[in-house]
């Protein structure tokens, strides 16, 4: 019979202990809850368990897992998170039974495990080197890292707010960007405007002067080769109109 000493005795014992504990994976989603409006997935670690024999497992799925957004209680950043996705999985410390069903308020755990595989915790943006959304290879519209970008659908319908580091800001839609607000104020020391064509609907009150290059055509007229027939000799000025 091999001696076996205390220190070894408690390496062996924490090994067995730690091999049951969950901190942090990454996992692929394989389930998405009622079109994320719980803000909830199903999801299946990415890596394997291996084994002292060499043998490498698949962990189970774990379900119901609560994705986390930039958001609190008055503001959020959400966004489509489908199956295939890849997100990092934290695990709690303690149960989090009663505080998926809860409201947020302090509250005892339902049991007394820790660091369980059922308290998982899904922070979305964890990927593979070969499908980073930074690589301008998997975007469609051209793409800088030193830009600070708010992208969707990309590699696809993309469309993008750009905030260059240069200070400019672009925004790019492959459709129809609409501004819908009460008010619009718009300051600035020159715009240009460049469309083939363009309606405006309502009045328009235009404080300044007015400098016209090409046709001018008022309701239907051109009012630059127009003229008026049958004009009577008058004084060589008019009066002011009152």
């Amino acid at each position: 019979m091999q001696d076996i000493s205390l220190t070894e005795v408690l390496g062996q014992a924490f090994e067995f202990h730690a091999s049951s504990m969950y901190t942090a994976i990454p996992c692929v989603v394989i389930g998405v809850h009622s079109n994320l409006s719980s803000a909830k997935v199903d999801v299946q670690p990415s890596v394997n368990d291996l084994y002292a024999d060499s043998v490498s497992v698949e962990h189970a799925p774990i379900l119901s897992v609560p994705v986390i957004f930039p958001s609190s209680k008055t503001s959020a950043l959400t966004f489509p998170v489908n199956v295939g996705d890849t997100v990092l999985c934290v695990f709690s410390q303690r149960g989090m039974d009663n505080f998926k069903l809860g409201d947020g308020s302090p509250t005892a755990p339902s049991d007394f495990r820790k660091f369980d595989k059922r308290d998982a915790v899904a922070i979305p943006g964890l990927f593979p080197f070969s499908k980073s959304p930074n690589d301008s290879g998997n975007r469609k519209l051209p793409h800088s890292t030193t830009d600070m970008v708010m992208a969707h659908n990309l590699g696809g319908n993309e469309v993008e707010v750009r905030l260059k580091a240069n200070g400019d800001v672009l925004i790019k839609s492959p459709t129809t960007v609409t501004v819908e607000c009460k008010d619009a104020v718009v300051n600035s020391d020159t715009a240009t405007l460049t469309v083939p064509d363009t309606t405006w609907t309502g009045d328009m009150t235009f404080n300044g002067n007015i400098t016209q290059n090409g046709i001018f055509v008022l309701d239907g007229i051109n009012m630059n080769t127009h003229i008026h027939g049958g004009v009577a000799t008058g004084p060589s000025k008019t009066s002011i109109p009152e």
